[in-house]
């Protein structure tokens, strides 16, 4: 039996099989809308630069997780540290890595509160201290700071003659490095606990890290 084109705009006629096909685009565009909505795009999310851990595990370090269409809730967020970097962060007893993983909220807001110490730079380190995932799409790399930024030697976790601490104590020699640039208002990323982190060492980065000190504040 033969076919009839069926009139198109423009002169052009639309055959069955034609129509078919189209209707079959048409229904898996409409399939994939929703899936579309839920995946995150690291253009409209936040991974801020440096995670700051503390031996309590007290402060808290936000991944934002959006897309076009705003905040994503129920986002799968996972901070993988690298091998390298794994082996020098003073792990407190009990906490979970080299993986760490939370779910945003309605806010599309994953909080993450590590206990533990160290300042571990991709300079410092010559490789990648950590990358931000949520469900399983690359956010962006990440690097690790912490009031606790040196051994009792002075030494920070990638200097050759790092021995560490099992309590990542804040110490005096931890008051000793902070001190400086604090003080001199250095650019200093060891010492940096607010965004941007490449700046120079401010105020609120002295009120963020001075309780450490003064309590001397090592794993529970």
């Amino acid at each position: 039996m033969y076919n009839y084109p069926i009139p198109f705009l423009g002169g052009f006629s639309m055959t069955r099989q034609f129509r078919f096909a189209l209707a079959f685009v048409l229904v898996g565009m409409l399939v994939s809308a929703p899936a579309m909505a839920t995946i995150p795009d690291p253009a409209f999310s936040n991974a801020p630069g440096f995670m700051t851990v503390t031996p309590d595990g007290s402060f808290g370090y936000t991944v934002n997780v959006a897309n076009s269409g705003g905040p994503l809730s129920g986002s799968f967020v996972q901070i993988v540290v690298s091998g390298p970097a794994d082996g020098l962060v003073c792990w407190c007893t009990g906490q979970t890595h080299p993986v760490i993983d939370e779910l945003t909220n309605a806010s599309g807001d994953a909080t993450f509160f590590v206990a533990g110490g160290g300042c571990i730079t991709a300079t410092g380190l010559g490789a990648t201290v950590a990358e931000v995932f949520a469900d399983g799409i690359l956010l962006g790399q990440i690097e690790i700071n912490s009031p606790d930024v040196v051994d009792a030697a002075g030494f920070v976790n990638t200097d050759p003659g790092y021995t560490g601490d099992p309590t990542c104590n804040v110490g005096l020699s931890d008051a000793v490095f902070h001190t400086a640039p604090i003080s001199l208002g250095q650019s200093e990323p060891c010492s940096n606990f607010t965004d941007p982190f490449n700046d120079a060492v401010s105020l609120s980065d002295a009120v963020i890290v001075t309780p450490y000190i003064v309590n001397g504040t090592s794993c529970n």
